[in-house]
């Protein structure tokens, strides 16, 4: 593992806050693009929109945490959104990859079961009125029998295979599993060892590898996003700082995430 000093980390942390300015100035130029209003399928939509902005809201709450002054360390938090985020993503990537027709059929049929699980969970509580009942009885009128979900969305992991984003699923779903889950593990998250083996509860001492992964894979997912989106969308042009900005989250990619993800002294 490559050594690197407290500097040279916020170095890189500076730069990749960088390149978080950089995903909203792109972001502001996609939503205004005529084809990203005019060019997705009517019946698409309500999946391609819902999916976008899960990612964008995502985005945007993770920087609202890490930059809290009421939460120090609020980046610890921020790797749920991260997960919640990077779900979304594999999901709008396997929508512009497939036929139309299929997407219409497969998410109908995830629709469906989410609905059946939420009925079935129903019958456990009493309900006020006999309306209440009805109700009940028409939403469940409405929806497929004997429903089979595809595998790709019973596994994270397979829609990541599928959709050639097994990198971001080992980096995000796994990596930060036990962040999401409790796991008495990271209880260092949440104070600090005085360097004699005290350890103090919500005495928190900065984390910048752990907060420098968080930004780099929340940029990365976005990044990878808007790749995928102009090509969907057949936007073969665009400005140069676009050019620019991909081309230096490249760079850092390429260059100086492994500096980041090598590291695990703010991880454990």
């Amino acid at each position: 593992m490559q050594n690197i000093g407290n500097q040279d980390i916020k170095t890189i942390r500076d730069e990749l806050y960088v390149m978080v300015g950089d995903v909203y100035d792109i972001m502001n130029y996609l939503e205004k693009h005529e084809k990203f209003h005019n060019q997705i399928d009517v019946n698409l939509k309500k999946y391609f929109y819902h999916l976008y902005l899960k990612c964008k809201r995502n985005f945007k709450a993770i920087e609202v945490l890490i930059e809290a002054d009421e939460l120090d360390n609020g980046y610890v938090e921020s790797v749920v959104l991260l997960r919640v985020m990077a779900e979304a993503y594999l999901h709008l990537c396997y929508l512009i990859k497939n036929d139309r027709n299929k997407i219409l059929e497969e998410y109908q049929i995830l629709s469906d079961f989410k609905l059946e699980k939420m009925l079935n969970q129903g019958n456990r509580f009493k309900y006020s009125s006999g309306k209440d009942i009805k109700e009940l009885k028409k939403l469940r009128g409405k929806i497929a029998r004997d429903i089979k979900l595809p595998e790709h969305f019973e596994s994270m992991r397979i829609l990541a295979k599928q959709t050639g984003n097994i990198a971001i699923y080992n980096g995000i779903y796994e990596m930060f599993n036990t962040y999401v889950h409790f796991s008495p593990a990271t209880y260092v998250s949440y104070g600090s060892d005085d360097g004699s083996g005290n350890f103090t509860f919500n005495s928190l001492k900065p984390r910048p590898f752990l907060e420098a992964r968080i930004i780099y894979y929340s940029v990365t997912v976005q990044m990878l996003l808007f790749v995928g989106i102009f090509n969907y969308l057949d936007i073969k042009k665009v400005p140069s700082f676009i050019v620019e900005s991909i081309n230096n989250w490249t760079t850092f990619r390429d260059t100086k995430s492994k500096i980041i993800l090598e590291n695990t002294d703010d991880y454990i």
